[in-house]
């Protein structure tokens, strides 16, 4: 098994992404608009295998999704 995606939910989407992009060291891949609600997605440098989402509380996944904390 595999875990492809991920949604990091956050309280500023624009925040996040400058930090992850500018101070991680991810690569900003697409950003979405689902529904209305703004996706923004990063990946390692090392390629887009596995992708992250920044989602805010607005953001509810999808079918076929699961919720859970680590």
């Amino acid at each position: 098994m595999q875990i492809r995606s991920v949604i990091i939910k956050v309280a500023d989407q624009d925040k996040a992404l400058s930090f992850y992009v500018s101070v991680v060291g991810f690569v900003k891949q697409q950003d979405f608009l689902i529904g209305g609600v703004r996706l923004p997605t990063i990946s390692a440098p090392e390629g887009p295998g596995h992708r992250t989402g920044l989602g805010t509380e607005h953001f509810t996944p999808g079918a076929g999704s699961s919720e859970g904390t680590i």
